[in-house]
């Protein structure tokens, strides 16, 4: 006796999985990456953005993360290590637009010797004790 070879409940991907995986496709910029790994024992999910990031871009970066986050219960990892940018208003667009969300997301930051000093409002904003 064989299985049936059709589609079941746990054969289909989570929703929640999903809904991470489809975001890189619908953030292409050029000079910018994002890459999306799911840790779902954990109910985790990694945002690694890697590249040049315009302050004219952020904002749609961001409302599409918090749109994503709306509603979920799994913890967000934004790592912001390999994110190039000059650019305050980046950063400033980040702590508005995911304030809310901030008990669910960490952020990993560049080193900030290097950094915008918005950064250290970001550190402090979504540090984990908050």
């Amino acid at each position: 006796q064989h299985p049936k070879s059709e589609r079941t409940a746990y054969r289909l991907e989570e929703g929640w999985a999903r809904l991470w995986k489809e975001l890189p496709q619908k953030l292409r910029l050029p000079g910018f990456s994002l890459k999306v790994d799911l840790q779902p024992a954990e109910r985790a999910v990694w945002l690694r953005l890697e590249g040049t990031l315009a302050a004219m871009h952020s904002h749609m970066v961001w409302d599409r993360v918090k749109e994503t986050l709306a509603g979920r219960r799994e913890r967000l990892v934004l790592d912001l290590a390999r994110l190039k940018t000059q650019e305050g208003d980046v950063f400033r667009s980040l702590r508005i637009r995911l304030a809310a969300h901030r008990r669910q997301v960490r952020v990993i930051l560049p080193k900030l010797q290097y950094a915008h000093p918005e950064l250290l409002l970001l550190a402090r904003m979504f540090h984990q004790g908050s």
